[in-house]
């Protein structure tokens, strides 16, 4: 299994990931009130995408790095956000020539990989930390997945002024607890259609602790991710989304 390169692109990007300066805010918002860090302080972001998480960090005087996969997504970081330290490159593997007071996996990108690779981004990732040095990974939460599971659910969004009808077709494969989607993006205007084919490995919430301590993080706590308020309340069947966050 590995992440499917094609599929997140800036098209993706625009459609999914398309932060308004409010959400961004409040997110930023929740990662200093959850790490405890005070500013300013060296920050990574492990599959950062285009950087606008990383930005608003900037601005409150921290030191920015990422890396990301995307070439595209890198280019508008440099571009929009004007980010210098964010690099083209494999996260399960790049290497940084320093640590870092506080590191990122911010929004589902662990658990595209193989076992094996999830594994290795979790170390290192844990590598690239100082001594006491914090991480916080923000992912699904495969319960709720599971629970609300539809087989077949339809956007309609627009891109480039123009409107696609994005059709996802999701099959759950329980012997390995892998979800495949089909993504199937049509534009009614001239009738184009791309598919596209990602796979997710759906964690509990006990294993990713497990998994974090298995690469030497201490002290890991799991909450659930605000929608509303800044408040960490423990996650249930319920939860959209869950925040872990583990020590060095």
């Amino acid at each position: 299994m590995t992440l499917n390169k094609d599929f997140f692109n800036l098209a993706y990007q625009e459609l999914f990931m398309n932060r308004s300066q409010k959400e961004i805010d409040f997110q930023v918002k929740i990662i200093n009130k959850l790490s405890n860090i005070n500013n300013p302080v060296h920050i990574v972001d492990f599959c950062c995408g285009i950087g606008d998480l990383l930005h608003k960090f900037q601005e409150q005087g921290n030191t920015v790095y990422g890396v990301d996969f995307s070439k595209d997504y890198i280019e508008k970081s440099k571009k929009v956000f004007c980010l210098n330290n964010v690099y083209e490159g494999d996260a399960l593997t790049f290497k940084f020539d320093r640590k870092f007071d506080l590191a990122l996996n911010w929004y589902s990108s662990f658990g595209y990989f193989s076992e094996e690779n999830n594994q290795l981004l979790l170390k290192n990732i844990y590598e690239h930390l100082l001594p006491d040095g914090i991480f916080i990974l923000e992912v699904f939460n495969s319960y709720n997945i599971i629970r609300n599971y539809s087989p077949v659910f339809n956007y309609l969004k627009t891109y480039n002024n123009k409107k696609i009808d994005i059709i996802r077709e999701s099959s759950i494969d329980f012997t390995t607890r892998i979800l495949n989607q089909k993504w199937t993006f049509k534009n009614d205007e001239n009738h184009e259609s791309y598919c596209y084919n990602t796979e997710s490995h759906l964690y509990f919430l006990d294993e990713i602790i497990d998994k974090m301590k298995q690469v030497g993080f201490k002290n890991v706590q799991c909450f659930e991710t605000p929608e509303v308020d800044i408040t960490f309340k423990k996650p249930n069947l319920d939860s959209k989304r869950l925040i872990f966050i583990g020590q060095k």
